[in-house]
């Protein structure tokens, strides 16, 4: 029996004993039935939360966060061209929610396989060579991330050591260049997930890359 579609290509067969005693890296990538009944209630409940982390919190986040910059600059043009009153905030949560929804959609992009990419070289080579070479650009783009994590980290002390605050709301700066302690770990977890399925089940990873440099 073929159950629900897997993250990464394939389906699920709900019947196979191996499919259910070799999941996935992490179970919350799969909806599996079988799996969330002999887990039982509460297990089934940590299982779904953990897929909604893994498919939509980027997206939730960052839905949030362009709702609210859409509500705060239109209030600032009422108030500005209406009341004639400026607002002195409105630019300045926009410009923070949008430095926060930068550095999470480099996760987003990692999980899709949607950021910009060259790839005229790579598609002219065999499957295998392709296959490696996206293991190893996912590898590169690991000691990136962890050189930039470790700045981001030490600039973010800095300013809860200085105490530096907005000019405007009076926010703590740390908060601000939290994103890149949010956004840098975020994409990391993204890079392991992709190599490790690029590993586990090699074909369905690399015909769901293909779909994505088509999309």
């Amino acid at each position: 029996m073929r159950g629900p579609p897997i993250w990464g290509g394939g389906y699920l067969d709900i019947n196979s004993v191996s499919d259910i005693s070799n999941p996935p890296l992490f179970p919350f990538y799969c909806n599996c039935p079988a799996a969330i009944y002999a887990a039982g209630a509460k297990e089934a409940t940590l299982v779904k939360l953990f897929e909604w982390l893994d498919q939509r919190l980027e997206e939730t986040i960052m839905m949030i966060m362009l709702t609210v910059i859409c509500v705060v600059m239109g209030i600032s043009v009422i108030s500005r061209y209406v009341l004639n009153d400026a607002l002195s905030w409105a630019e300045e949560i926009s410009r923070y929610m949008f430095i926060w929804s930068a550095f999470l959609s480099a996760s987003l992009c990692l999980r899709r396989r949607s950021s910009i990419k060259i790839d005229m070289l790579m598609l002219a080579l065999g499957k295998r060579l392709q296959r490696a070479m996206m293991i190893v650009g996912d590898i590169i783009m690991i000691i990136f991330f962890a050189y930039m994590l470790s700045g981001g980290v030490t600039v973010t002390i800095s300013m809860m050591d200085t105490n530096q605050t907005s000019p405007a709301l009076l926010l703590p700066m740390f908060l601000v260049y939290g994103a890149t302690v949010v956004g840098f770990p975020l994409s990391l977890i993204r890079l392991i997930q992709r190599i490790y399925f690029m590993i586990k089940n090699p074909d369905a990873a690399y015909a769901e890359h293909l779909r994505a440099g088509k999309g």
